[in-house]
């Protein structure tokens, strides 16, 4: 609502509004029925023009479960939505997205990010992530992962 109400010219001008801006609720339903492959895919088309890394870029790469597709919380059957995502700091923007399941078993945050590290590795790319993908199981055998600032590793 916020948002609506602080670029509401940049809004009604870039979607070429005849009325006021819609509320978030309406923003939040049409998004909503957008189907999810299509979204990320249009969002990296959409980051990868806009957003030039140029060389040597850092990078972080998280993954953030979207808190309202939790379903069984603590229980056995726990499932989840959630993204991947790969910061640029220099450009402060988000430069790519993945999307994952939790029960999906050939995706998980950390496949997600090998792939995303192995794209960006090859552009001499410097890229954080958090303890979670550096394992020794799931990194010891990635060209790209080497260690910062003389850390050893695992």
């Amino acid at each position: 609502a916020r948002f609506g109400k602080a670029y509401s010219s940049d809004l009604t001008h870039s979607l070429q509004l005849k009325h006021t801006v819609p509320s978030h609720v309406t923003f939040s339903t049409v998004i909503q029925k957008i189907p999810e492959v299509s979204l990320v895919s249009a969002f990296n088309d959409w980051a990868g023009r806009i957003s030039d890394l140029g060389a040597h870029p850092w990078i972080s790469a998280d993954g953030k479960v979207l808190c309202s597709t939790v379903k069984d919380a603590h229980g056995m059957g726990q499932n989840f939505e959630a993204v991947v995502s790969l910061f640029c700091h220099r450009t402060g923007l988000v430069h790519k997205v993945k999307n994952y399941a939790n029960k999906s078993k050939d995706e998980g945050e950390i496949s997600l990010v090998r792939e995303l590290v192995e794209e960006l590795g090859k552009m001499g790319a410097v890229i954080t992530v958090d303890a979670l993908n550096t394992q020794k199981n799931n990194s010891a055998d990635s060209r790209y992962w080497q260690p910062l600032c003389g850390a050893s590793k695992a």
